[in-house]
């Protein structure tokens, strides 16, 4: 209130004050820009707003405008609803009336920070005439029935209200997709949480507690699941932004729940690079008293404390740990590794990684793959001899802790996914986890200096005697309107998240005390910026819809100590049983003689005429037609004689051929058999799967006119085939040979 008891000829004369602020801001910031612009070019780099402003600028050229109007024919704008206004006109700049597709959903722009704009949008969906046309995609294939129930309810009831206005209309409204989704087990959405009114002690170190708590509440139930059958990769953990990501990775690894969290730092800090950075530091300099002694009382070389400690007795001030140690026996097992020193980088990593069996006896997983990623960085370092240099290229980076630690799992792993909001937009995951808040931080109310595309730019007002800031007018307007930009977004935000899980949807958070969101949902408790969890409480608390179950928990969980748990020294088993020697060939392979061929530098034209004849009768359309036969040949940079295209076009005028591809037929059918101690493997170039016996044809590009030769050549490859196609089945099966020199299908007996 304080703030804003001033009269209307205060703010009338605070505006005429700050104009002078105001045009020196702009000065500045233009000189900035331009200052800027001109390092840019002398260092010749452009970032990515120079991308689209230099577009747009090359578009207002009318030869180039032309020749992008002629050359595009349509144009497809997805996620439209995160365009801003540059972007906007780009396409504008060389589109037709009527050939822009745009596909985009309002309710998922959540890219205001790069200016996007959800207005034009709206914009484009109230323009009907003879060159726009709305379509509606309103089915969800994704959700189960009840999900897409909550988000419809849900969302009409906080997105429409008296602040923001009609945000979820009725075109907004999502329909269930197939059969499939209604008929398969429903879940209601699941609010997972504490509360801690009721406990005593200090309230703040409670909720301290109780937000810590939200972790193991996740992890609980994750194991839950996974017992009953769940796969990890079902199940996504959902997160605001990067900040929790690193707590819930520490309560994972507590819990032994694999998981897939890309945190952007955490390599240096890593127990086992840190002994490895340590050790080539002491190594480089035998002064650098943290680095010599951290090596020291590593698994490396398991010197204690207090060896070291009885060696600074009476040590004199200023001189290093090594001169008081030098002469100690712990020392000789360092002085094996110093002498290794003038090896090469990767030489001495990997003698360092295996000194004292370090890498194997001392390191969890997660640490071999961190060592494994510092040892690619050590073979991509350009002088192999400078130690000094690549010490201190890993110290500088250490420095800045912005790479992140090597991962343990790849995409195909089952593993728990955790992603923010934003990085989970257009995925799905069967069981999906969000991690909730009910409180929100006043992202605007500390911001001195305020920007908005309509409203323009304003400053705080600062007292005469400079004691104390104030909102001017111009500042409370635009405070005001970017609190509720903030608002509607973050709706969206939230959106996205909650329409990501298909089967089922777990909302997790601490609260004081349920009663506390009995009141329902209004202008009131949106302006308490009491976020995800308030909008969702303020709307079911109190009611008895049964979209939504509250699965409250009685007591904190207590979590697992995380242990380091070093994979221990063990022998690699050996295989004693008899063992079978087989080898790998294809059909082709085995039919040639193991004669030694001369080698040649030279492209093998034959062979890439034959595989090309393979490719074209195999991708184009048939019957084939020279136009295309041609386009394909040109796209693999060979130019086909008269000849060849006569010979691929003999194939639309051969009947068998012509009823062969009236049947069921697979081109290029893979196969893999095991014949004696040989495994076979390869492709049938056609099989034909009639309803009473299958066809194997094999293509041949061979220049002759003797029909046996071929046979006599290629019988025992088509033999091979015979016999890897009777394994699967009891039909008849017949094989041939299609001979393009002579355009003739030869039957083999």
């Amino acid at each position: 209130m304080v703030e804003n008891l001033f009269d209307e000829e205060f703010y009338l004369k605070d505006i005429q004050n700050h104009k002078a602020l105001v045009y020196t801001l702009f000065e500045l910031t233009n000189k900035v820009k331009l200052y800027f612009q001109l390092e840019k070019k002398k260092m010749e780099v452009i970032d990515f707003n120079d991308m689209e402003h230099f577009a747009y600028q090359l578009l207002q050229d009318p030869m180039i405008k032309e020749e992008m109007y002629n050359k595009y024919q349509m144009i497809l704008v997805d996620e439209f609803q995160d365009t801003n206004e540059l972007q906007e006109k780009i396409i504008a700049s060389f589109c037709h009336e009527n050939n822009v597709f745009r596909v985009g959903d309002i309710k998922q722009s959540i890219y205001g920070f790069r200016q996007a704009n959800p207005k034009i949008m709206q914009d484009w969906m109230k323009k009907e005439d003879i060159n726009n046309t709305p379509l509606l995609l309103q089915e969800n294939y994704r959700s189960n029935a009840s999900v897409i129930q909550f988000n419809n309810d849900f969302y009409s009831k906080i997105m429409n209200n008296e602040l923001l206005g009609k945000q979820f209309e009725e075109i907004d409204i999502a329909n269930v997709g197939t059969k499939g989704q209604m008929e398969s087990p429903q879940y209601p959405v699941r609010f997972l949480y504490t509360e801690y009114k009721d406990e005593e002690g200090n309230k703040a170190t409670i909720k301290k507690n109780h937000n810590e708590n939200r972790f193991d509440l996740i992890a609980q139930d994750i194991i839950e699941k996974h017992k009953a059958g769940t796969p990890y990769k079902s199940m996504c953990v959902l997160t605001r932004n990067h900040a929790p990501q690193e707590k819930l990775k520490t309560v994972f690894e507590a819990y032994n729940i694999p998981a897939m969290i890309t945190i952007d730092h955490g390599f240096y800090a890593n127990p086992a690079i840190q002994i490895v950075l340590s050790t080539l530091k002491a190594l480089e300099d035998l002064t650098d008293d943290i680095a010599l002694c951290a090596s020291l009382m590593s698994p490396l070389f398991n010197v204690s404390f207090s060896q070291i400690a009885k060696c600074c007795i009476g040590k004199e001030k200023g001189t290093s740990l090594y001169m008081s140690i030098k002469n100690e026996d712990f020392m000789k097992p360092f002085f094996e590794l110093y002498v290794n020193r003038n090896q090469t980088i990767v030489q001495l990593l990997q003698y360092i990684y295996a000194y004292n069996n370090f890498y194997y006896a001392s390191t969890t997983i997660q640490d071999k793959n961190n060592l494994d990623y510092l040892l690619e960085l050590a073979t991509q370092y350009e002088n192999q001899s400078d130690i000094h240099g690549f010490v201190l290229q890993l110290s500088k980076d250490a420095t800045q802790d912005q790479t992140q630690e090597a991962s343990l799992y790849g995409k195909e792993d089952d593993v728990v996914q955790v992603k923010t909001m934003h990085q989970s937009k257009g995925l799905q995951f069967p069981v999906v986890y969000i991690l909730s808040q009910h409180e929100q931080r006043d992202k605007h109310g500390s911001s001195c200096i305020l920007l908005d595309s309509i409203l323009g730019l304003s400053l705080k007002g600062l007292s005469n005697d400079y004691k104390y800031k104030y909102n001017s007018i111009y500042h409370l307007a635009l405070q005001t309107k970017k609190e509720l930009d903030d608002l509607a977004e973050e709706m969206r935000v939230f959106y996205v998240a909650t329409t990501r899980p298909q089967k089922e949807l777990v909302i997790v958070d601490t609260i004081e005390s349920i009663e506390d969101f009995y009141s329902p949902l209004n202008a009131y408790t949106l302006l308490e910026d009491e976020s995800y969890t308030g909008w969702l409480l303020h709307t079911y608390a109190n009611t008895s819809d049964s979209l939504v179950v509250f699965d409250k928990k009685q007591e904190l969980y207590e979590r697992p100590l995380k242990v380091r748990q070093n994979n221990k020294s063990y022998k690699l088993p050996v295989y004693t049983k008899i063992s079978d020697v087989f080898s790998s060939q294809t059909a082709s392979g085995a039919k040639m003689k193991l004669d030694w061929k001369e080698i040649s530098l030279t492209k093998n034209i034959g062979t890439l005429r034959g595989t090309l004849f393979h490719e074209i009768v195999a991708q184009c359309s048939y019957p084939y037609q020279q136009e295309e036969i041609l386009s394909y040949a040109n796209s693999y940079g060979y130019t086909l004689k008269d000849y060849d295209i006569k010979q691929i076009l003999a194939l639309n005028s051969n009947a068998l051929y012509a009823s062969w591809m009236n049947e069921k037929h697979v081109f290029e059918q893979s196969y893999i058999i095991k014949e004696k101690n040989q495994v076979v493997h390869g492709f049938m170039d056609l099989v034909i799967y009639k309803e009473d016996e299958i066809i194997i044809i094999d293509f041949k590009t061979d220049a002759t006119d003797n029909e046996n030769k071929l046979i006599d050549m290629y019988a025992p490859q088509l033999q091979t085939y015979k016999h890897s196609m009777e394994r699967i089945t009891d039909l008849p099966i017949k094989t041939y040979i299609y001979a393009f020199s002579l355009s003739k299908c030869i039957y083999l007996e």
